[in-house]
């Protein structure tokens, strides 16, 4: 069962100084046990950069280049020419995301779906600030094993916003 999971980020445009950015690169080849709940063998390391505060990171599936929006925040089974297979199989469970707490950083847990939901909120303005983020994906013995070179593959969109 292959995996890919895309990562697009995006910033409030209330201030000029505001950002966030990806410091690891996106997952692939994460390889699954049924009966578990999988977690990312490497937590993503995201940085985020605000004028002041508070803040707040969140987490959404945007549905992105025509997702079948009975799958957001799963797993759907996915062509590397055609794109998404809306007619193919899907991983039962949703996506869990784990924001990491730290000084002057909340983490939080949010189950991903197509609204968002927030896993780090802020108290002080923040330059660079690195947080680990953990995913983690319920595999069952049911889910279906892609035999046909086809991926699994979930886009995540994470947004910083500062209040």
């Amino acid at each position: 069962m292959g995996l890919v999971i895309s990562l697009l980020f995006s910033a409030s445009p209330v201030a000029a100084a505001i950002a966030i950015e990806v410091v690891t690169r996106p997952i692939e080849g994460w390889a699954f046990i049924p009966g578990t709940t999988n977690e990312n063998p490497t937590p993503l390391t995201l940085a985020v950069t605000t004028e002041g505060s508070p803040w707040t990171v969140s987490v959404k599936d945007a549905l992105e280049n025509g997702k079948m929006p009975s799958s957001a925040g799963r797993l759907l089974e996915y062509n590397t020419v055609t794109g998404w297979v809306n007619t193919g199989s899907v991983i039962a469970g949703n996506m869990t995301v784990v924001g990491e707490s730290s000084a002057g950083v909340t983490g939080t847990t949010a189950t991903l779906g197509s609204i968002d939901q927030t896993i780090e909120t802020g108290s002080k303005q923040v330059t660079g600030k690195q947080m680990a983020i953990t995913l983690r994906q319920p595999i069952t013995y049911t889910d279906p094993y892609l035999t046909n070179g086809n991926t699994y593959r979930v886009v995540i969109t994470f947004t910083v916003v500062q209040q």
